[in-house]
């Protein structure tokens, strides 16, 4: 399984939200090529994260031209036939069905978790402006006159008190920031980290029904064009060269089948395994669930110290009179008719 990379160019006017999310893809990238069984020791691999020159995806391509591909490589290719249980085309079918529903899930539960980290993100960035505009009443230098406010002084008491909470709602909004990021890394990131490999699950199976099969196909297709002509040529009587020339390509033929029958065996052993893979990544939906759960516990609870904390100091802004008498100027002019 190979995951997706990011879009190769990043323009000059990309925000900087896009260049982070492929910086992360990126990441994401290596994480899982550097965890597969089949991959993580791999020489090409190796060479890539050593390599410290410039250049390197041309120094790849010179130090591994024509490199034999995986089935060439494999020392169980031979063998890929008895590798293949019977029934692996029904349980593949059925496996892939499943994960298919899987992914939708997935994606479903990774853009939500995705949309809690933002609102933290949001709350923090609305926290800190909260705060700074009561601060922009407390330090506001008008002075309301008497006619407007009758008598009143709970805005001058309010001002008083608005002053002093900067610092408040700045360890609030610092929280609330914090509680975003711990959300992102450790559920988001995760749940990336898991649809990202469920894709390059789909890609892989999709790569074997369009790429080996449809050559062994076209293998078998072109064997039976061969024969027909091979009958036509005895019908007509051609000439032993020309026949035998038919015969050869034939026998060519039969072998090229042969080896793409064994290679589709092959790609078959081997989705057998990655699907198996799949199933054993689907643990990071049980550490997802138990992150959210840690996280939101300690969120709140550092979120409620910071409320309790604050709560006596906002209850004593205006005096007990004020607020039984429902800060009501003691002149209230009746209004006119």
């Amino acid at each position: 399984m190979i995951p997706r990379l990011p879009p190769k160019k990043v323009m000059l006017s990309s925000d900087h939200d896009f260049i982070e999310a492929r910086r992360k893809s990126l990441r994401r990238f290596l994480h899982i090529i550097s965890r597969h069984p089949a991959m993580y020791n791999s020489a090409l691999l190796q060479f890539f994260l050593t390599y410290s020159g410039h250049e390197v995806v041309h120094k790849i391509k010179e130090q591994y031209r024509g490199s034999p591909d995986e089935y060439a490589r494999s020392p169980v290719a031979a063998q890929a036939k008895d590798l293949v249980p019977p029934e692996t085309q029904a349980e593949f079918a059925v496996s892939k069905e499943q994960i298919r529903q899987i992914t939708s899930h997935v994606v479903k539960v990774r853009d939500m978790a995705n949309r809690i980290s933002e609102r933290s993100k949001g709350n923090a960035t609305d926290m800190l402006g909260f705060g700074k505009e009561l601060i922009a009443i407390g330090n506001d230098a008008t002075v309301a006159s008497r006619w407007g406010t009758g008598g009143n002084n709970v805005l001058n008491l309010l001002k008083q008190s608005f002053r002093s909470l900067s610092v408040e709602f700045a360890g609030i909004s610092e929280k609330h920031a914090l509680q975003g990021i711990r959300e992102e890394e450790g559920v988001v990131d995760q749940l990336y980290v898991l649809s990202d490999l469920l894709q390059a699950y789909h890609d892989l199976c999709e790569r074997h029904e369009r790429g080996v099969l449809r050559d062994h196909h076209s293998a078998l297709k072109k064997y039976g064009a061969m024969k027909t002509k091979r009958m036509a040529a005895t019908v007509t009587n051609m000439e032993q060269g020309g026949v035998d020339k038919i015969e050869s390509k034939i026998q060519a033929q039969e072998n090229e089948i042969a080896n793409r029958e064994n290679r589709s065996f092959y790609s078959l052993h081997c989705i057998h395994l990655e699907t198996q893979l799949v199933y054993a990544n689907m643990q990071i939906l049980s550490e997802v669930v138990a992150t959210l759960v840690a996280t939101q516990i300690k969120g709140h609870q550092e979120m409620a110290k910071l409320w309790e904390d604050l709560a006596p100091r906002v209850s004593n802004m205006l005096p007990s009179e004020l607020k039984e008498n429902g800060a009501k100027s003691p002149n209230r002019p009746s209004s006119p008719r």
